[in-house]
């Protein structure tokens, strides 16, 4: 069985959040000469999220979000503060058991209300650093075609709205609409390649930092929180650039889809069975990742299987080596079916 780590609806938002913080790659300098229409509608659309990324990181405001995909609806309030030179962000889910968090830059000080399981896990919801990516928006543009309308509105505000298409079917697309005055992403959908919405983070309602109280400020530091937990940043390890060797991960991925890159590779807690270890390595392409883990299986009752959770897959592939151990390679990430069974099935030792 999957681990709940992979399919709890509690770690959406920070896999939104991370989809954002990976958005920041984009935020490299691009020095072309525009010429066609696709490349100015790219250029703009690149500045958009230039923008929005630096707003949502700087920036006070509050919003009343739902988190939509096919297993169901959740609806949380987050307040998100820079008051000094620290960056704050509240979470607190409005259905469901009661449960919130407290992230203080890039360190979870505060939870309450999480069920054991899920507090194993909690320092999932802390962002990827887009600093640590190295993707070009040439790059980018080879994937992705971009679209741009500026008169767009969600949540009784103007913004514009940011189409974002895969050029190839072995990725998802993107619609953005970001607030025109303050910059902050008010919704953002995830679509597939018949234009089907996988996952939706939509605000309903949105308050800019002008309109916070004192009161807000205190609630965001976490002087609710009943139960408080000081937890670490868990080791992302070592970045590798693609191409460069690693004994971390002793494992080859024959077939990869174009553009994704190696990010990081390291070793954690498997996702199959939490008690041992697995050789973790991820994948980025500056917009969508998924993640490979490997692991020896000592059960013996693990199969083959592809399966979706929402908007992300599940690709589990079994094989022996040297006509012994057998070995299992989960991969979880958002993409689609055929995708993830083709990189997992192509997995082999060194």
């Amino acid at each position: 069985m999957i681990n709940t780590f992979f399919i709890n609806k509690l770690l959406i938002h920070s896999d939104n959040i991370k989809r954002i913080f990976i958005i920041f790659l984009l935020l490299l300098p691009c020095s072309v000469t525009l010429f066609s229409q696709e490349d100015t509608s790219a250029f703009v659309a690149l500045k958009q999220i230039e923008y929005m990324l630096h707003a949502m990181r700087t920036e006070n405001y509050e919003q009343i979000f739902i988190y939509e995909d096919q297993s169901g609806i959740s609806t949380v309030k987050l307040i998100h503060m820079k008051p000094d030179k620290h960056e704050y962000e509240r979470l607190v889910f409005l259905d469901g058991h009661e449960r919130e968090f407290l992230r203080k830059d890039h360190k979870i000080v505060e939870v309450d209300g999480f069920k054991k399981h899920e507090l194993a896990n909690i320092a999932s919801y802390i962002p990827f650093e887009g600093e640590n990516f190295n993707i070009i928006p040439e790059k980018i543009k080879k994937l992705y075609l971009f679209k741009i309308d500026k008169n767009s509105r969600m949540a009784g505000r103007e913004c514009a709205k940011i189409s974002i298409i895969p050029k190839d079917k072995d990725r998802y697309g993107f619609l953005l609409w970001i607030d025109r005055s303050t910059h902050i992403l008010l919704r953002m959908d995830l679509i597939n390649e018949n234009n089907a919405v996988l996952e939706r983070f939509m605000v309903v309602k949105f308050k800019p930092g002008n309109a916070l109280t004192d009161k807000d400020v205190l609630w965001v530091k976490g002087a609710a929180a009943n139960k408080k937990v000081n937890m670490k940043i868990p080791d992302q390890g070592k970045l590798h650039k693609a191409g460069e060797k690693t004994t971390i991960f002793p494992w080859s991925i024959d077939w990869l889809p174009a553009g994704y890159y190696h990010y990081n590779t390291n070793t954690v807690l498997s996702p199959v069975n939490n008690e041992i270890f697995a050789n973790h390595i991820l994948y980025s392409d500056g917009l969508s990742s998924f993640s490979v883990y490997v692991e020896k299986d000592t059960s013996g009752k693990l199969s083959h299987s592809v399966q979706k959770f929402g908007a992300y897959t599940v690709a589990v592939h079994v094989f022996r080596i040297d006509g012994k151990a057998y070995y299992c390679a989960t991969l979880v990430g958002e993409l689609p079916l055929a995708t993830a069974e083709r990189i997992v099935a192509s997995i082999h030792r060194k």
